[in-house]
C-alpha cells in the first residue's frame, strides 16, 4: 500500500478506536447512573450514547467501502491495550423484545412501584431458563449482560410511555398505558410502539 493511500486507513483506524473508547465510556456511565439509582442521568447519558452507537454504526460502513477502494487489507490497528472481545451477535443473545412482556408483567404483578433489584430478581424468574451462556457474562463495568440489556428495555418502555419515567431513584413503575398493552397481549403490537418510540427518541 502506498503513503497517502496507508495515512488514511490509519487515521480511520485511530478515529475508530477513539469511538471505542467514547462508546465504552458511556456505557460505563449509564451503567453507573443505574446502579446508582439515578434515573434521570441515565436518561441524559443514554441520549448520548444512541447517536454515538449510530455514527460508530456509519463510520464502521466507512471504512469497509475505504477498504474496498484501496483495495489492500485493513491494516492492523497499533495499540498497545489489550484487543477488545469479540462482538456479540444476535443470535447468541435472548432478543430484546423478550424481555418486553416479562417486565411489564412483573411490575403489574408487584401492585405498585417497585426496587430495580428487586423487579429484576422476578424478571430472572419469568426468562432465567431462556438466557444463553452470552447473556449471562459479566460486563467490563461488572454487571451482567441480561440486566444491562433488561435497563435499556425498561428506558424504551419510558419512552414508550408504559412505565413511569417520574418514579424515585431506583424505583420501577408500570403506568395505565403499560397496563393496556398487557390486558391487549398482542405482543407484535407493542413491540412496534416501543421500536417507535425508540426510534423518534434519537431525533
Amino acid at each position: 500500500m502506498n503513503e497517502p493511500l496507508r495515512d488514511v486507513t490509519a487515521a480511520l483506524e485511530m478515529a475508530a478506536d477513539e469511538l471505542d473508547k467514547l462508546v465504552r465510556s458511556l456505557r460505563n456511565e449509564g451503567a453507573e447512573s443505574f446502579r446508582n439509582g439515578d434515573s434521570a442521568g441515565f436518561t441524559r447519558v443514554n441520549e448520548r450514547l444512541q447517536p454515538v452507537e449510530d455514527f460508530q454504526k456509519r463510520f464502521a460502513q466507512l471504512q469497509q467501502e475505504w477498504a474496498a477502494l484501496s483495495k489492500q487489507p485493513r491494516a492492523r490497528r497499533r495499540s498497545r491495550q489489550p484487543a477488545s472481545r469479540p462482538r456479540v451477535s444476535r443470535g447468541e443473545l435472548l432478543p430484546e423484545r423478550a424481555y418486553l412482556l416479562p417486565i411489564l408483567q412483573t411490575l403489574k404483578d408487584g401492585g405498585g412501584p417497585a426496587p430495580v433489584r428487586e423487579v429484576l430478581a422476578r424478571v430472572h424468574q419469568r426468562i432465567g431458563h431462556q438466557l444463553t451462556p452470552r447473556d449471562r457474562q459479566t460486563l467490563r463495568n461488572g454487571q451482567v449482560r441480561w440486566e444491562n440489556r433488561a435497563q435499556w428495555m425498561r428506558m424504551n418502555l419510558v419512552r414508550a410511555g408504559f412505565v413511569a419515567p417520574d418514579s424515585r431513584k431506583g424505583v420501577w413503575e408500570i403506568t395505565p398505558a403499560g397496563l393496556r398493552e398487557l390486558e391487549a397481549n398482542d405482543l407484535d403490537a407493542t413491540w412496534a410502539k416501543v421500536l417507535a418510540a425508540k426510534q423518534a427518541s434519537r431525533g
